[in-house]
């Protein structure tokens, strides 16, 4: 559009121009060195542009992303397209999410506080679950299948939560019981657990044998 109005340096290049439908373009010439701030009550960077980084700073004068608002640390990011926030993140709607740190499907931190919506993510997998942890991202929670929910360790499954509510531990399809384990259990210690108890009984106990010498069974009958 036509410039009516500018502002230029003594070189003559426009630092700001006002077009004719109303248009402001700061920095048209894309110069390094014409950084750009708004300046509040309290705060003398409340809106920074750094033109030579080609960054945004919300309350911060030495943005580090490509928005920075309140002046965070970068641990994670590269600067390049991201965003920090340095304070708490509201959120009154759904965040959707493809991947997350760098394409490996999982949150570094987040600190957010969701009222009226809820966070969506990718299903992920026993080895890169979608719900993991920034320095391991091999543990976490992921989405098995349709209603049902894993949670892996060392990228393998551990523990999954079926559609009717069935837990298995190492066990993929938990169909026979609220609980089925592949694998022995025992209590932490000899002679120091029970199962169940004298108010409340289990009312059968199939067993092929029970081992050992001595079979230390206390029986409770109703």
């Amino acid at each position: 559009s036509t410039t009516i109005f500018k502002v230029t340096n003594s070189s003559d290049t426009t630092l700001i121009g006002f077009g004719v439908n109303g248009s402001t373009v700061f920095n048209e010439n894309s110069l390094t060195d014409a950084d750009f701030r708004i300046e509040g009550d309290s705060k003398t960077h409340l809106v920074f542009v750094d033109s030579s980084l080609d960054r945004i700073g919300i309350g911060d004068s030495t943005p580090v992303a490509l928005l920075d608002i309140g002046g965070a640390t970068a641990t994670y990011i590269d600067g390049t397209d991201d965003l920090i926030v340095k304070d708490d993140l509201e959120v009154d709607d759904t965040i959707w999410a493809t991947t997350m740190n760098g394409g490996t499907g999982y949150f570094n931190t987040l600190y957010a506080t969701i009222f009226a919506g809820s966070l969506s993510l990718d299903n992920g997998t026993a080895a890169l679950p979608s719900h993991g942890f920034t320095h391991d991202n091999g543990t976490g929670m992921y989405m098995d299948n349709t209603n049902r929910l894993g949670f892996s360790t060392n990228r393998t499954e551990r523990l999954l939560i079926d559609s009717t509510g069935n837990i298995g531990i190492g066990v993929t399809n938990p169909a026979n019981f609220k609980l089925e384990i592949a694998g022995n259990i025992g209590p932490e210690a000899n002679n120091t657990r029970s199962l169940g108890s004298s108010a409340t009984k289990w009312a059968n106990v199939y067993s092929t044998n029970f081992n050992g010498a001595t079979a230390y069974i206390t029986i409770y009958y109703s």
